[in-house]
Order: C-alpha cells, then structure tokens, then sequence
C-alpha cells in the first residue's frame, strides 16, 4: 500500500516505502506514525537505510538519522525486520547497504535536488479570478460559520447534522468541507468525543449518500488525532459503504442487442459502455478514495485499525506477516516457503471480507480458487 517517499537529512537523501502516503518529502520533526508491516507497533523503531546510518523514529515522529541505531525494533526500508547476517556483502552478496556493494552494483549514485526546502519560496500574481485565493476565502467563510454556530450553542445531535452538511457539499473545495466537519466535530479540541461523533455520523448515512467522499478524505487527515477505536470503527462503516458492481437497465438492452449486432457494431458498444460507465461514476465515492482513508489510518495505528480493512485492500507483504504467517507457522512448525507465501497471499487478497469475517471455510474455498487457478 502506498508509493515511497523520502527521506531528506542533511546532505543525505533516500526513498523508502515505509510509510503508507508516499510522494513526500520527510524531514526531522515529521510525523510518519507506525511502519507497515507492523513490526514497530509502539511507534519507537530504528531503519536501516541502504545509504548507510539509522532513521530514528520515536513514537511515531522522525527524530534523527544516525550511524548507530536507536531503540526500539531494527526495520529495513520496506517494513521487514532486518538483521545484518542476512547480507554479507561482497561481490557474491547479497547485499542491504549500498557500500558493501561491487561498484557496478550500487544503486544510490547521485542526490536527489528536488526537495522543496532547496528552492525559495514561489512568488504567485494573485488576481480576483485566482483558483487559490477563492479557496482560501472559501476556508475563512467556513472557519467563521463553524465558530458562530459554535458559539450560539448547539447540541450533540446538531454539531453531528452540522458536519454532515459540510462533508455532503459535493460542489466545493474537499479542504473547505473536510475542515468545515472538523470544526464541527471538535476533532482539535476532543479528539476522543470527535471520533464518536464521527462513527455517529457513518452509522446514519445511507448507501450512496453524498457525504462518503469527503467523509473518507477526512479520516485520511484525521486519522493520526482520532482515537484507534473510533477508526476502526468509521473504516468498517466507509467498506460497508462502498459500491457494489450494479446492472444498469441500459446495460441489459445492450446486451440483447448485441447478439444480433455486426461485430464492429458490438466493439463499438463497449468502448462507448466504458466511457459511459467512467462518467456515470464520476465523483462518486469508491474504492480510492476509501483506500486513502485505510493507509492513513493503518500508517498511525497499524495492527489496532488493520482487522476493520477489507482484505483485498490490505498490501502483499502485510497479509503473510499479519495472517498467514500467525495462523500457519505454529500449525507447521516452520516457517513458509516463498511459494507457500504466494499461494496463501493471492487466495487472501481475493476474500472480499475483513481478517473479522474470515472463517476456515471462506480460506479453504479462496485456497482451492487461486489452486485451481
């Protein structure tokens, strides 16, 4: 789950796939919460970085990059546990850091200048027309709403209704509604109380119902505040949530048609289907956006928040570590072989419910499934 991002200390530079978000730039002082793969479920770790020396993270928190490792668990750059035994270098390899390497081997051979802490901020012509400074009025708009409303005195029930105001505005900026149901949460002022009145909000809203997209993109933001209960708890309301592959009526009629089409007249069909089926979606909450709120809310939580994720969304090496290996390792007395991984990984991510549905029978049909197959 999730794309690299980079690490940037000093004059060192190196991208990891740690974190979950990915496409940042990480600095000390950042917070990246828990590590994938679970493996540093206190938030305390140490990784070993192939360019030499040890990221320091300290409950959740980026607080150095070192020589000598820090505390907590000794972490690869991927989420593995790492132990230097496992790479003895030299030319037959294999090898972790990229200075045990054989010259023509070594991957890191130049800086990466692209941080945006090198450059100087960029001037901007700010005009009346301009897509940022509607934005920004737009945000003091809502912080000024939120406040009055606020202040006039509202009950549990309206600062939840409130809130749903905000996240169902489909035709404005998702920062405005996102920032808008916060306010009205109190997620800065009571994290614990804003979460409740969060997975309140969830439980009330009808499949299809124009809050879920931004009610997704809030927890994506939020996620690192909120209590783990009540993410766990708003992530299985946003699965149940998510839509369903329908047969539309006009998808019926194509089919009848097309048993008596041309064939060029069948190929044509389809690819204006595709079309109309990309724009009938268009905008609608789905699976990207809930995956977001997933890998923001399992980078901070980790283990807690991860049985609430449906499987298939969950990444490759997180099923073996977090399932297949606990369930199968004491049962065989060893540990899995690399195909017996692959096998067990595929048959998992293609269970369509969470690790809380998961039975021995809905396993052994996904087994004989990715078996057969």
């Amino acid at each position: 789950m999730g794309t690299y991002d980079t690490v940037h200390h000093g004059h060192r530079y190196e991208q990891v796939k740690l974190w979950g978000k990915g496409l940042r730039y990480l600095h000390v002082g950042d917070r990246v919460g828990l590590p994938r793969g679970g493996l540093g479920p206190t938030g305390t770790y140490t990784v070993a970085m192939h360019t030499g020396g040890h990221v320091h993270v300290v409950d959740g928190v980026l607080a150095g990059w070192e020589e000598e490792p820090g505390a907590g668990p000794l972490l690869t750059t991927r989420g593995g546990r790492f132990d230097p035994a496992d790479w003895p270098g030299g030319p037959f390899g294999p090898w972790y850091r990229d200075a045990d390497a054989p010259p023509d081997r070594r991957v890191f051979t130049g800086l990466d200048r692209d941080c945006p802490r090198h450059g100087e901020p960029p001037l901007r012509l700010a005009r009346d027309d301009d897509p940022d400074l509607r934005r920004e009025r737009a945000l003091a708009a809502a912080r000024a709403d939120v406040a009055a409303r606020l202040a006039a005195g509202l009950d549990e029930a309206g600062r939840v209704e409130a809130a749903r105001g905000y996240l169902a505005d489909r035709r404005g900026w998702v920062q405005v509604a996102v920032e808008g149901a916060a306010g009205f949460l109190g997620i800065a002022e009571d994290p614990v109380r804003a979460g409740d009145r969060l997975v309140a909000l969830l439980s009330t809203a009808a499949p299809g119902a124009p809050e879920w997209r931004n009610a997704a993109s809030l927890l994506e933001d939020t996620a690192a505040v909120l209590a783990a209960p009540a993410v766990a708890g708003a992530l299985r309301l946003m699965a149940a949530a998510l839509p369903r592959d329908e047969v539309r009526e006009t998808d019926r009629e194509a089919e009848s048609l097309d048993s008596v089409a041309h064939p060029a007249i069948r190929r044509r069909r389809r690819s204006v289907a595709r079309a109309d089926d990309w724009a009938h979606r268009l905008g609608r909450y789905d699976d990207l956006h809930f995956r977001a709120a997933a890998e923001a809310a399992v980078a901070r939580h980790g283990a807690a928040v991860l049985p609430a994720v449906p499987l298939p969304f969950w990444g490759r090496d997180i099923v073996v570590d977090e399932v297949a290996a606990p369930l199968l390792v004491p049962v065989l007395g060893r540990d899995l072989t690399p195909e017996e991984r692959s096998v067990l990984t595929w048959a998992l991510l293609g269970v369509p419910g969470s690790l809380e549905t998961l039975d021995a029978a809905t396993l052994a049909a996904a087994l004989r499934r990715t078996l057969a197959g």
